[in-house]
This record gives structure tokens, sequence and C-alpha cells, in this order.
């Protein structure tokens, strides 16, 4: 009888802890079913995303390394992709992605012609492969799709699954920064901070003119004024603060950033993004350490669907919440590269360690923490399963 009662108290406190834990991670202002603000204020919007449409853009981006000015060296990646965009509910989007595909060059673009009897047969270029990567970020990529709080433009935050990898994140983040606005109209100039995947920037919108039934603005991102931009990797554990907002240090990147963007009903038609980073140090005008990239985003239909063909579900809780700001966390890695030189460190601490600490003591132990921190629990468990027999004092 008495271990009866004492296994329900234990039963009792358990599921009360476990309740706490779960609260301690509800924000009491939010409503855990609803990415964003509670509160959903739709008129005088210059936006006129209709809930219950279904959104499809097209979209392509690629990343330049190069050493502008000393040859063809170079590191490029491109990816296309299909974006679908939705408003389930008003002030809250979904973004989906799906037939993406990555290649380490772009693809050639081919005219058609008519052939004329007679006249010279022309090779097709040759198809450009898909990266050997490409079908597994394909489907990492597409394996969740991403709520987001769109409040007539300016994207809020991000609600996300525990399970989604940092590195899907920030690039659906990217989009998302391609994709916000937050001009309070379309006719008139602004100058504002927004906080997107670059950081706390200061932008400016300029309207550029007229094409058609479609308004052309320009956005100008100032690379220079953003904050919370950096991450410094230490092993030390520090807490990030602001030192003289109204100063910014002598960048050791000169940056350019902008968007050209066309909107026709609306809604956004077109968006190119464009930024060009190049090394300050050693660089002598245009030469020198460049990175570009470049991003496009083009509607390509819309489609109308009831609650019912999507599965609208309004009872699920969010799990995550996070802003467009780049999450610098390292994803883990459980190579076969990563884990033997975790257990070489291990080797080498253990001869600089015992029976008398070395000199180089300090700087091996460095370097192993250095290399284990990017280890998944999986594999770290392994290696402390294993440190005995790897050498005599690894555990």
């Amino acid at each position: 009888m008495g271990r009866r009662k004492y296994l329900l108290v234990f039963l009792v406190l358990a599921v009360y802890c476990n309740g706490i834990s779960h609260a301690e991670k509800r924000n009491p202002l939010k409503d855990p079913r609803i990415c964003g603000r509670p509160q959903c204020h739709e008129t005088n919007n210059k936006f006129r995303y209709q809930q219950y449409r279904l959104y499809k853009y097209d979209y392509s981006m690629y990343v330049k390394t190069h050493f502008s000015g000393s040859g063809e060296n170079s590191s490029e990646l491109h990816l296309i992709a299909a974006v679908e965009i939705d408003f389930p509910k008003p002030c809250q989007g979904l973004l989906k992605l799906h037939s993406i595909e990555v290649r380490d060059r772009p693809l050639p673009v081919v005219e058609e012609q008519d052939f004329e009897y007679g006249a010279d047969y022309v090779e097709p270029p040759p198809e450009v492969e898909l990266h050997p990567k490409s079908d597994v970020i394909s489907e990492e990529l597409m394996r969740f799709e991403l709520k987001f709080a769109f409040h007539d433009g300016v994207v809020g935050e991000i609600c996300h699954e525990e399970e989604e990898p940092v590195w899907t994140l920030n690039l659906k983040r990217g989009i998302l920064s391609s994709f916000q606005n937050s001009m309070p109209r379309f006719d008139i100039d602004y100058h504002t901070t927004e906080t997107d995947v670059s950081g706390v920037c200061d932008v400016s919108y300029t309207m550029s003119g007229s094409k058609g039934t479609s308004l052309t603005i320009r956005k100008t991102k100032d690379i220079a004024s953003c904050k919370r931009r950096y991450k410094t990797n230490s092993l030390i554990q520090t807490v990030p603060y602001e030192f003289r907002p109204n100063y910014v240090a002598w960048p050791i990147l000169n940056s350019t950033s902008y968007c050209n963007i066309s909107v026709d009903n609306f809604v956004y038609k077109e968006a190119i993004c464009y930024e060009r980073h190049q090394l300050v140090p050693f660089s002598n005008g245009q030469a020198g350490a460049v990175t570009e990239s470049f991003s496009k985003l083009t509607l390509a239909d819309e489609e109308s669907y009831t609650p019912e063909e999507q599965n609208v579900d309004d009872e699920y809780e969010i799990q995550k919440r996070s802003s467009l700001i780049y999450d610098h966390t390292p994803s883990a890695r459980d190579s076969h590269d990563e884990i033997k030189a975790s257990r070489e460190l291990l080797k080498e601490l253990c001869r600089q360690g015992f029976p008398d600490i070395q000199r180089n003591f300090p700087d091996v132990f460095l370097n192993f923490l250095s290399t284990t921190r990017v280890l998944s629990l999986t594999a770290l468990s392994q290696l402390l399963y294993r440190s005995k027999s790897i050498c005599d004092n690894g555990k």
C-alpha cells in the first residue's frame, strides 16, 4: 500500500513538472496556434494577398566566390525551386518549396529557333548535371513547411518545427527577406530599419516608375549599418550587447545590396535581389576576393482552394518561434572526417596529458573542443562510450 502511495505521488509530481517545463517554453503574450501577434489589423493594407489562394513563384539563386581580376577561378552554387506562398489565416503565411535542383554551374540559356531545310544543324549545349548532393538538399528543404507572420509586408517572426535543420531555415529566411516590404504605401519613398536575414539594417525604398500595370521599386540596404549580423565563435560563454549604436566600426567587407521589385495588382510580381561583398584587405579597386549572390522570385501562377482541399489545421500548436535573422548555430556533423579527427585528438590529449602535462596540452585541448562541438549527441555518446578503448585515460 505504501509503495502504491509513493508511486502515485511520484507520477503526479512528474506530470506537474512536465507541465511547468512545457509552459516555460510558451510566451504568455502569444497565441500558441497563431504565428505572430494575436491581433491582426487588416484595414488599409497595401498588399492584397487573399486568404485560401495559393501564390506560385519561380525561384532561382546563385552564390559565386572568386578572385576578381585574377582569372576564372571561382566556386559557384546554383539553385532553382518552385515556391508556394499561402495565407490560410489573416496576417499568417505558409511557405513551401518543391521541384528543387542544385548545380555547380548555371543552366545554359537556349533560344528557340525555327529550323529551315538545308540549314546547318547546331548542336544544343551540353546538359549541366545536378550536384551530387542535389537530392539530399531537395529532400531536406521540402521536408518541412514554414509558417510566418505577415503584417502588410513585414515578416515579424517565423514558426517552425524543432527538428528542422538550421541551414534549411536560413535559406528560407533568405527567400522571405526578399519577400518582405515595410513601406506604408507603394507610391512614396520610404526610409526605415528592417530585420531580415542580414540583421537589423537601414533600408530605403525608392519609386523607380511604372511598367504597364506594374509599379517598380528599388530597395537598397546599407549593410554597413547592420547590427546582429556577425557571430564570434568562442569557447568562452559571452552575452551579446550593443555598444554605441550610432558608431560603425571600419568594415572588413565592402558590401552592396539592393532589390528591384515589381508590384502588380497589390501583390509581388517579381523581386530580383543582388549582393556583392568584397574583402577590403588586400583589395585594389574592384579587384580582390569577392562573393556575389543573386536571387529572383517571379510570380508564375495563382490558384484558389478551399480549406478542406488543403487540410488546414487550426489546432496545430507552434513548436518554435524565431526571427528572420541568420542563425549562426553550426549544424551537427557526423561525417567520418569529424569523428576520426575527434578520436585522433583524444589520443593526442592522452599523450600530452599523462603522466605529466606537456606544453602543447592546452592547444590540443582547444582543438578537441572545437572539433567535438559540431558532433551530434549520438556521435558524442559513441565517442564517450569508446573513449576507454581509444586510450587508457580517454574517459
